[in-house]
């Protein structure tokens, strides 16, 4: 039963899909018809993207896996335009944190002499599930974060400013010794256990951590899959640093 109600949903997408291609192109030929190519081509393109984004998301993961650590801020702005939103970072007085505000992400951006020396993309709806920032291919299944404790290291966690746990990871002289990140950012508050964010914040916290964080972070992320995922070539406080707080997201969302 449920594989014939998914059929059908798939079927109705397509169909609805199709019927808006085929009014694209009876418009965009109207248009071609009064000699207004350029006019045309652009209308097009938007129009292709915004049904594309409507449907998929497709068209946003294409477009940040071409993020890199070392990309230019003329390459970035070429393919997203200006920021939203900038701020000076707390951590280094060279840098700066450059902020893409989409309905279904966040992408931040660590930028140091118009370079890109590290970059989060947080996002903002359940289905959605950026690329590797390694291998820059579309990514199997949702990243378990439960799976990730095993190599359990580092890891930053709150639960005032905005509720979130991430956790670092050394990449090693392969990828030039970058650093990755993981986690979950609870922007609807809908999700994390604020109780075991709490205990895990306060554990993390105290002068001797105990060694029940550990399962205690189990439970916390037992779950969840990461919606969080970071990369960067400087320090992993300049990553934290660029998440925005609760504040913020709903000031500017």
């Amino acid at each position: 039963m449920n594989s014939v109600v998914g059929t059908s949903e798939r079927g109705e997408s397509k169909s609805m899909f199709a019927r808006l291609k085929d009014k694209i192109i009876v418009l965009s030929l109207s248009l071609m018809a009064i000699g207004n190519w350029s006019d045309t081509k652009s209308m097009i393109q938007e129009a292709y993207v915004a049904v594309v984004s409507n449907f998929t998301n497709v068209y946003e993961y294409e477009s940040l896996a071409k993020v890199n650590v070392g990309s230019n801020i003329d390459y970035i702005y070429s393919i997203f335009g200006a920021p939203q939103l900038i701020k000076p970072s707390k951590y280094d007085d060279a840098v700066t944190i450059n902020y893409y505000l989409d309905k279904k992400y966040i992408l931040a951006l660590l930028i140091e002499d118009k370079r890109v020396v590290g970059y989060s993309i947080t996002g903002l709806k359940a289905d959605f599930h950026p690329y590797s920032l390694l291998e820059k291919q579309p990514i199997q299944s949702p990243m378990r974060l439960v799976d990730r404790l095993e190599n359990l290291n580092e890891f930053s966690i709150d639960h005032f400013n905005v509720k979130y746990f991430v956790l670092f990871e050394d990449l090693g002289k392969r990828y030039l010794f970058n650093q990755m990140a993981y986690g979950f950012v609870d922007y609807q508050r809908t999700k994390l256990d604020e109780s075991l964010l709490v205990d895990a914040y306060t554990q993390a916290n105290s002068p001797e951590p105990e060694d029940s964080i550990a399962s205690t972070l189990s439970k916390l992320v037992s779950n969840e899959t990461a919606n969080y995922v970071a990369i960067t070539e400087k320090a992993m406080p300049l990553l934290v640093d660029s998440i925005l707080t609760q504040y913020e997201y709903q000031f500017y969302y």
